[in-house]
């Protein structure tokens, strides 16, 4: 706090008379309403007795310090980060002489920046680039032309879920005054389940657990458990403008299994090695993948089940407890990803 003339001229009378600290404190703080330690009536009395002035010796270096945001350095952090956007705030440091802080509160504040963090995505090839441009653009052809509704399609994939999954560690945090040194354990080789899902704009399909019926072990998806499941599940439940969609795993696409879709949906199947081809790496346009997984594997973290039974009922509480208008909303999100590839001529595009 920055002590007016007057205020300093009343702490060097009403020391001098009284000569004592404690009375000079409660003086001041009934003339001026505010508080003062004991330090600051020694150090102005004595600046007093020794320079014979009350006045600041060094302006330039008195009261507070000015903020280390000038336009300097403002436009040299500006000019850093624009030869180097991947610059840390601690290289920042060193190449402005600038402490760390006043580096971060220059680039969120003054030049409004944030420090994003980088996707990861599957690597596509500029042949995969044309197939998902094809993809996407046969996709709004047929939906404008009326051939195609959106909600009617059954996007379909399967996915393993373990039994002790571990949080994501750049966004959990534990506040405490103290580190409480909080840790999780993650097992070598953690039971799993392997799920299957349909997923339209109307109903969900399953789940569908891949397991031996006798000792309820986990079984590998292989064309004959994939057909199984396709039995059990589609069976008769279609109807002349339902769609299915699958991706090209191998047991997805078995001679025995495209015959059984093609018999099932004729015409209207998205698949590998179907007319309508689903581009391959192409996570970023299944609804499973870019909204159901993520969002029953959350669930499942914070519900903690204890064994196998217990993670195939809260995976099915899950995935049943999803309403007909988010299932809408999911399957509005997959034609505003197709425009978004459309505009990023195949590539990859921010969800």
């Amino acid at each position: 706090m920055q002590l007016t003339l007057e205020q300093r001229i009343f702490i060097v009378d009403s020391f001098g008379k009284q000569k004592s600290e404690v009375i000079t404190l409660r003086a001041f703080q009934q003339k001026f309403g505010i508080r003062i330690s004991r330090p600051t009536v020694k150090r102005i009395y004595n600046k007093w007795k020794e320079n014979g002035t009350i006045h600041n010796l060094n302006k330039e270096n008195s009261g507070r310090q000015r903020t280390g945001r000038s336009e300097d350095n403002i436009d040299a952090v500006r000019l850093n980060v624009m030869a180097d956007p991947n610059i840390s705030v601690r290289k920042l440091s060193a190449a402005t002489q600038l402490s760390k802080a006043t580096c971060h509160r220059i680039c969120r504040k003054d030049l409004q920046m944030k420090p994003y963090k980088l996707q990861c995505h599957q690597e596509i090839s500029g042949i995969d680039k044309d197939r998902r441009l094809l993809f996407c653009n046969k996709i709004n052809d047929m939906v404008t032309s009326n051939e195609l509704n959106l909600m009617n399609i059954i996007f379909s994939d399967e996915c393993h879920i373990y039994l002790k999954g571990t949080p994501n560690r750049q966004n959990f945090r534990y506040w405490s005054s103290t580190n409480p040194v909080a840790f999780t354990e993650k097992p070598l080789h953690s039971p799993k389940v392997t799920v299957w899902c349909g997923l339209s704009g109307n109903r969900l399909y399953g789940p569908y657990f891949f397991e031996d019926p006798n000792t309820l072990e986990t079984q590998s998806i292989n064309r004959v458990t994939y057909l199984d499941m396709l039995k059990e599940i589609i069976h008769d439940d279609t109807h002349p403008d339902q769609w299915f969609q699958q991706d090209g795993a191998t047991a997805h696409t078995a001679g025995e299994v495209m015959a059984w879709l093609n018999e099932k949906f004729p015409g209207r199947l998205i698949s590998h090695r179907s007319v309508f081809q689903w581009p391959p790496r192409s996570p970023d346009l299944s609804p499973l993948d870019f909204y159901l997984w993520g969002f029953v594997k959350e669930r499942v973290f914070h519900s903690r089940p204890a064994n196998i039974r217990e993670l195939k009922c809260v995976v099915t509480d899950v995935i049943r407890s999803i309403d007909v208008n988010t299932l809408r909303r999911v399957v509005a999100n997959f034609q505003q990803r197709i425009d978004k590839c459309i505009v990023a001529n195949g590539g990859h595009f921010e969800g």
